[in-house]
């Protein structure tokens, strides 16, 4: 895929006036969903719009695919890659520890759940198909994370950690004290876990996906209610419309993306949202995409996010960007309002992508015309190539 250079990108966009009439404009006004192609799940995305998916990393309008028998799960700043066996990074692989702390056992293939910009990472260590032990891994240390409340069977066995933001904090679920804590116990209470610092019991039973700067948290709650929830301040909501739903991303202005039954929405902070509703009606994709499962938004409301073209019947990965008028309310259920520096309606990586799919475009389309004159006989000349 032909890809602008960053400069030039900036450049246009410091012209001012002169925007209007530029091929950003004319993107914003018709399109806002980008198709990565049939390479779902995408898996994370991060505030340079770059995204993890299960089998390639995107960047700038190029999708590359990882090593045989890797597979990413989470993305920093810095495009460092957290996924199974290893930190990927630019075609490298780094290998983790194989050895689970306190265990003496050896696991080949240790995946990595979380990633921060410091590069700690969180480690999954399966032990069979309904127990696991997860540890932090940080700074050369390998320090298993045993939250201190609930069971702490088999040092951490069966707790999750799905999320580390670039404070350390770290969420998840673990084993609840008042239920079962033999290895069949699929009731997990969900928490923010500091190491050497008391855990925070989020005062539910379900599962932290993701964490915010802030310590804010969207995930899944299971009791006392049923949905997709925000933590913050020392109060869990439970987002409104979301039975049944799994909050699955949150950025530092408190937006939440997720999955439901079917469909991906969006929270605002006030209403959540089907994400469908939102592409664009001049969008060209709007008549054959379902957008299904949202796995995470940006500083800038860029979202990566799964669904179906019904052209195909295959499932694809887009990028997903969120207006300013969508996201206008702010987060007044608890959400923090901070910003994330976003550029108007559309964030910088999106624009990226967007004009070198615009410039593609042109050029078929120059091409079909200059074959088309020639095929009637018109005596009209082939379009140049750009």
């Amino acid at each position: 895929m032909s890809c602008r250079p960053l400069s030039v990108i900036v450049a246009i966009i410091g012209v001012g006036s002169m925007l209007l009439d530029s091929p950003i404009a004319m993107a914003q006004a018709e399109e806002n969903l980008i198709d990565l192609g049939a390479v779902a799940p995408g898996k994370g995305i991060n505030n340079n719009g770059q995204v993890v998916l299960q089998n390639y990393w995107y960047s700038q309008g190029t999708l590359t695919p990882f090593p045989n028998g890797f597979t990413g799960n989470a993305i920093n700043a810095s495009g460092h890659i957290a996924g199974t066996y290893g930190i990927y990074y630019y075609g490298t692989v780094t290998a983790l520890p194989t050895i689970a702390p306190g265990t003496g056992y050896s696991f080949p293939d240790p995946s990595a759940v979380a990633i921060n910009d410091s590069g700690a990472v969180t480690i999954e260590y399966a032990f069979d198909s309904v127990a696991n032990l997860s540890a932090l891994y940080s700074n050369g240390t390998l320090t298993t994370i045993i939250p201190t409340f609930g069971c702490n069977i088999g040092n951490g066995v069966q707790v999750t950690a799905q999320a580390i933001n670039d404070s350390g904090q770290i969420t998840g679920g673990a084993p609840a004290e008042e239920y079962s804590c033999n290895e069949d116990s699929t009731l997990l209470v969900a928490y923010i876990y500091e190491p050497d610092k008391p855990t925070t019991d989020l005062g539910i039973t379900g599962a932290g996906n993701a964490i915010n700067a802030s310590g804010e948290v969207t995930g899944v709650e299971d009791m006392p209610a049923t949905g997709a929830f925000l933590y913050s301040d020392g109060k869990v909501t439970l987002l409104p419309n979301t039975a049944n739903c799994s909050g699955n991303g949150i950025n530092t202005s408190g937006f939440i993306v997720g999955t439901c039954n079917k469909y991906a929405f969006f929270y605002n902070g006030d209403t959540t949202i089907d994400l469908n509703t939102l592409v664009q009606s001049t969008d060209p994709l709007k008549p054959y995409v379902t957008l299904t499962d949202a796995r995470g938004i940006n500083d800038s409301g860029l979202v990566i996010v799964n669904g179906i073209d019904s052209r195909d019947k295959s499932n694809h990965a887009y990028l997903f960007q969120v207006s300013s008028t969508s996201s206008s309310s702010g987060s007044s259920s608890g959400g923090s309002s901070k910003g994330g520096g976003s550029l108007d309606s559309l964030s910088l990586s999106f624009l990226i992508g967007m004009l070198a799919l615009r410039r593609l475009r042109m050029i078929r389309g120059k091409r079909d015309a200059g074959w088309n004159s020639l095929a009637l006989g018109s005596g009209g000349k082939r379009a140049p190539e750009e």
